[in-house]
């Protein structure tokens, strides 16, 4: 019988859409012949419930909580906290079942924690958790509550002959009672005794940088919004309020979300020369909180306090260094701790590994293992190892850290509950190990429950769970899998979110009793798409220029190759041969693949793997893959000639004018001209061939049209300059530079107040039978939004961005009905015409007016996505579990359909012959 372990996730803390994402990771990941995964959800408001399994792959809770069905939020999405209590039952009834935490004994035999922050890593559930006799992965009850206080620690490890850095400790009462001048004043004095000049703000109890910023000393206003962002206060003046009237929507967001705002349930403070007066009132929803702004009178400051409450903030000199993070495990054998390889945190000089550069993909760099001198790796192990003891930690944590410029090693942050998203730290250097996700978690619960034996509360069904898991074998299969090559990587500006796909990919099929992945990354030498077979450990990185740097390489570990053997060697009854980390990557050639694996399946994003490069490479070595055929993808590929093909079979699109070089440099007044004709400013500009949003902006005025013009067509010097004067902003981290022609289009809106207009994104898949290929549309899903343009954050970015699946439109459910099945049969008439092959993915408008929708409605296409992001939280997979597809589901589908054709069909009639 299996044993069934309830993965706790969610919670009421600001790292809830972490912990919901690393739930997710869990789900998928436990190994099915061993295990029984039980999605425990808790909300914000503290109510456990079962959750069903299609709400696992939502991007954001807020996608399905509150139930959009039957909750739809005024300005921006909410979580439950805001609705009334009322509202609250309705809101959870359709996502799942709600229980009693007693009802937890009887549902679950291990609980695997995945909770963050307060009530998730301070000991209180652990403490619930040994009060129902249920045992639970990780550290107990005291090394929880301790390492959760980053005070408590510091003081422990001081205590303890650590070396630790300067600090001072502001509690939220100083400042409600002394006012900001005193408190300024305290810190003042201590940053000028210590001659410190930059100071670093961090919550006392939060992770995931959260409510972390650094200001100089001497600038006392940046000071002033770094101590109260550490706290959760949001302080607005009467002059900010009148300027955000022009447009009050991002301030919401920002306000709802706990990650960068006070998050609701909000205290208004009334505020004078930074001390309150008194407190005005608690609002529980953005619709609230304009409703009070609107009628307070006679206010020039207030402060909106939020919640779940930060007591304390700790505040700190600027650590001039490299940062670190180190995971500890306990051999299951001696029960010794061994600390990992670490890894080094790669980011500019001066910035804050933040909430987006850890969890975005391709923002910073996580060097597995770190490249430092090995007398330094040494030193970190065993400073690592030493906290690890000291603090009492169980199982495993994380240890984080800063090596100085004069080669210390300063702990700073001890975590007992690591994230476990897909390409978390933790995996990255359990794979360096020789463990894979599966194999990790599975010494984890095992290893747990050994330790919560050994305490006074252990039950004898403990032992029952212990001496099951005790008869636990590694056995090789015996089942004879198909074998896949997952492919991904590239060059493009996309190749880190392909990193991501293709992870996903690979780790959703090694739980399918059909194929067996293997991943492959793709790279081009001398202008020529090459592939390489990479290692388990390589996997793991959540950067493309990791991997390829290290796959160019002669020595992948390079100065921890001695620290790895070492680990090996401590650890060798844990490994698998076939995930060491001793393997290196392999170059292999076109013959290679076609002779070991059944079909490619290709998790590729931009050129040269979705613009019919690789299509037509592989089909000349008659080498089965996924997706659709060379023709198909170099239409698609191309946004101008896209909206040509469709516009040319009676599509509606966006008017639209490609621009190119000779066109900015010597025809001006044609550009001008035809952003007259359709209406003037605003207009869009994006690159003709590029995804994920890259460089699509809304653009005002003839400034930021010459900015932007520049800048795509690789005429500008300092891009971040020329945007920054012209008001653009947008990151420059990857745009795309050096581009022939960019497309400028009219922006989608609508014509009267009695339209409406929303965007939306539909996967559509192929069902082939008997080589006659049906397309079948998914669910529509809603993107919310909160910028001008759908960022790149909002589709990759953990709790992020909301898409609405499946959509409300009106409300009512009927005409709602009529409306999707208009849609539905749009999409399945342009895919067929595009020769759309295995999936695809389409986003749009759709217009109507609201007094008559169903005769009214207009869809307007703006692109294809030929092989579309399939990231965890990806909106593609939400349409999947509506129409009851579970991700595993989908992938084994795309590749049946890969095997279901000899020719890949082809655009109906493809235009840009003639261009």
């Amino acid at each position: 019988m299996k044993i069934r372990v309830g993965i706790l996730m969610g919670g009421i803390s600001r790292e809830r859409e972490v912990s919901f994402a690393g739930g997710r990771t869990i789900f998928d990941n436990l190994d099915r012949s061993l295990f029984e995964p039980i999605p425990v959800f808790i909300d914000s408001t503290g109510v456990p419930l079962i959750l069903e399994w299609k709400y696992l792959y939502k991007g954001s809770i807020r996608d399905f909580l509150p139930d959009p069905s039957i909750w739809i939020p005024s300005p921006v999405p909410v979580y439950i906290e805001s609705l009334p209590d009322t509202d609250k039952p309705k809101a959870r009834e359709n996502v799942g079942k709600p229980i009693s935490w007693d009802d937890l004994q009887d549902l679950i035999d291990v609980a695997l924690l995945i909770l963050h922050g307060p009530w998730g890593e301070d000991g209180a559930i652990q403490g619930l958790l040994t009060s129902l006799g249920i045992p639970y992965t990780g550290s107990g009850i005291y090394p929880s509550s301790v390492c959760l206080s980053k005070w408590k620690v510091r003081e422990l490890l001081e205590k303890e002959g650590f070396e630790v850095q300067p600090a001072l400790r502001i509690s939220i009462d100083t400042l409600l009672k002394e006012g900001f001048e005193t408190v300024y004043s305290k810190v003042f004095g201590w940053a000028n005794n210590q001659n410190i000049k930059s100071i670093v703000f961090r919550p006392e109890n939060q992770g995931s940088s959260i409510g972390v910023s650094k200001a100089q000393i001497e600038n006392k206003q940046a000071v002033y919004r770094s101590l109260l962002n550490a706290l959760f206060i949001e302080p607005l003046t009467t002059q900010e309020w009148k300027k955000l009237q022009e447009n009050i929507v991002p301030w919401l967001h920002k306000i709802t979300d706990p990650r960068t705002g006070p998050a609701f349930p909000i205290t208004i403070l009334i505020v004078e020369s930074g001390r309150v007066i008194h407190a005005h009132s608690i609002v529980r929803s953005p619709a609230e909180l304009l409703q009070t702004l609107h009628s307070l009178k006679d206010w020039k400051e207030i402060w909106l306090w939020g919640y779940p409450r930060e007591s304390y903030v700790i505040i700190e000199p600027e650590i001039q260094g490299e940062e670190f993070s180190c995971i500890v495990i306990e051999d299951p054998k001696t029960g010794n701790p061994v600390s990992l390889t670490p890894t080094h945190i790669l980011k500019p000089a001066g910035t804050i590994f933040s909430y987006r550069a850890k969890y975005l993909p391709g923002i910073a760099r996580k060097q597995t293992p770190a490249q430092f001198p090995p007398d330094i790796i040494k030193k970190i192990q065993e400073k690592a190892t030493a906290a690890y003891q000291i603090l009492n930690c169980n199982v495993y944590a994380r240890i984080d850290g800063f090596v100085t410029r004069d080669g210390r090693v300063l702990i700073t942050d001890p975590n007992t509950t690591s994230g476990m998203l897909p390409s978390s730290l933790l995996f990255h250097q359990a794979a360096i190990a020789g463990l894979s996700p599966g194999d990790f978690l599975t010494y984890v619960i095992q290893r747990s429950v050994d330790v919560r034996l050994k305490e006074p509360t252990a039950t004898p069904s403990w032992y029952n769970i212990n001496q099951q898991l005790r008869n636990i074998r590694i056995k090789a299969r015996n089942i004879q899998k198909q074998k896949i090559a997952v492919i991904f990587g590239g060059v493009s500006t996309e190749r880190h979110i392909s990193v991501e796909s293709g992870r996903n990919a690979f780790e959703k099929l090694t739980a399918s009793t059909k194929y067996e992945p293997e991943p492959l990354f793709l790279d081009v030498e001398d202008g020529n798409p090459v592939i390489y077979k990479l290692p388990l450990w390589l996997l793991f990185k959540d950067n493309a220029d990791d991997i390829r740097d290290l796959i160019r390489s002669e020595n992948p570990l390079g100065t921890a190759h001695d620290a790895v053997r070492k680990l090996h060697a401590k650890l060798a009854h844990l490994i698998l041969e076939e995930h060491s980390a001793n393997k290196i990557p392999e170059k292999v050639s076109w013959q290679y693949l076609s002779k070991h694996y059944s079909c490619a399946f290709l998790a590729l994003h931009g050129r040269p793997g979705e613009d019919g490069t690789l299509q037509s490479l592989l089909d000349r070595h008659g080498i089965t893959y996924t997706g659709s055929g060379p023709e198909t993808c170099r239409l698609g590929m191309d946004k101008y000639n896209t909206a040509r093909f469709l516009q040319k079979h009676g599509f509606k699109t966006p008017r639209h004018m490609l621009v190119s070089k000779n066109d900015y440099l010597w025809q001006r007044e044609k550009i001008l001209d035809f952003i007259a004709s359709i209406g003037g400013f605003p207009i869009i500009a994006k690159p003709v061939d590029e995804g994920c949003s890259n460089a699509v902006l809304k653009i005002r005025n003839t400034e930021q049209l010459d900015a932007y013009a520049r800048a795509i067509l690789g005429l500008s010097d300092n891009i971040h300059s020329e945007f920054s004067k012209a008001g653009l902003n947008i990151s420059t981290e990857l745009f795309p530079t050096g581009k022939t022609a960019f497309l400028i289009e009219e922006e989608v809106k609508p014509a009267s107040h009695h339209e409406k207009v929303l965007e939306i994104t539909v996967g559509v898949i192929t069902e082939t039978i008997d080589h006659t290929i049906n397309y079948r549309a998914m669910t529509p899903s809603v993107v919310v939004r909160e910028k001008d343009i759908l960022t790149l954050e909002e589709k990759f970015l953990i709790g992020e961005g909301q898409n609405i699946t499946p959509p409300v439109f009106t409300g009512n459910k009927k005409i709602d009905s009529a409306l999707v099945n208009h849609i539905k049969k749009l999409i399945e008439k342009a895919s067929r015409l595009f020769g759309i092959h295995g999936y695809a993915r389409w986003d749009g408008f759709v217009r109507y007016k609201t007094r008559d929708p169903v005769n009214t409605i207009e869809v307007i296409f703006l692109e294809v996505n030929i092989l579309p992001g399939i990231t965890p939280g990806t909106v593609l997979f939400h349409q999947c579990a509506h129409e009851g597809m579970t991700p595993l589901d989908f992938f084994e589908h795309v590749i049946e359909e890969a095997f279901k054709i000899d020719i890949k069909p082809a655009p109906v009639q493809n235009v840009t012959e003639d261009l």
